[in-house]
């Protein structure tokens, strides 16, 4: 029964795939699919590596160290439900490990002589003003298209990841080096960014 339920969920996410990215090359220019088809694999390897908080503290398969921060994790999400009335959702319940020491890499843009920065729209997520890497090398190499363009240029790492509730967003690795201010910080953002973004 578990089988069929897994390639019946396998089936669905692979149409629903297919279907992003045939609309994808109808409507988009070759470099910009080439930008989201980088955003979507990196999106699906932090979404692929999550696993439930809950189960990993039964296992003991961290540290007791990264346990604690794991439980805290779990005490400022309640937190932030019942006191502040943030979405009641599995954010910050799932837990991903990255290799890297950030998700990603944000590259930001102005016209010389400029202080108003570039924009760019896409599907679902709107107009925004950097462009986002999951990979440095990526990043890097987009920024120095951008600086022979005559832009000037700033590339910066990311250190959260947030879908605005559309998935369970995780708590990554790295955060788990943060203090319980800067945790509990990141947590409420996050949330808060679920029922107000702009």
């Amino acid at each position: 029964m578990a089988i069929t339920k897994t390639k019946r969920k396998l089936t669905l996410s692979g149409l629903v795939i297919i279907s992003v990215a045939i609309l994808l090359f109808a409507t988009l220019g070759s470099c910009q699919i080439s930008y989201l088809t980088q955003a979507m694999a990196g999106h699906f390897r932090i979404m692929h590596s999550r696993k439930s908080i809950e189960k990993i503290l039964k296992t003991n398969q961290l540290s007791i160290e990264s346990q604690k921060k794991l439980k805290l994790v779990l005490e400022i999400h309640e937190y932030a439900i019942r006191e502040l009335s943030l979405p009641d959702n599995k954010s910050y319940t799932v837990y991903a490990e990255i290799e890297d020491q950030y998700p990603g890499w944000n590259v930001y843009c102005a016209p010389k002589l400029s202080i108003e920065p570039k924009t760019w729209c896409y599907p679902i997520a709107g107009c925004v003003v950097y462009h986002g890497y999951f990979k440095k090398e990526k990043a890097f190499e987009f920024a120095e298209k951008m600086k022979q363009e005559g832009y000037d240029v700033y590339v910066s790492p990311f250190t959260a990841y947030s879908t605005l509730g559309w998935y369970k967003d995780p708590i990554l690795s790295t955060h788990l080096t943060y203090d319980s201010l800067r945790l509990a910080g990141l947590i409420i953002h996050e949330l808060a960014h679920q029922k107000f973004y702009v």
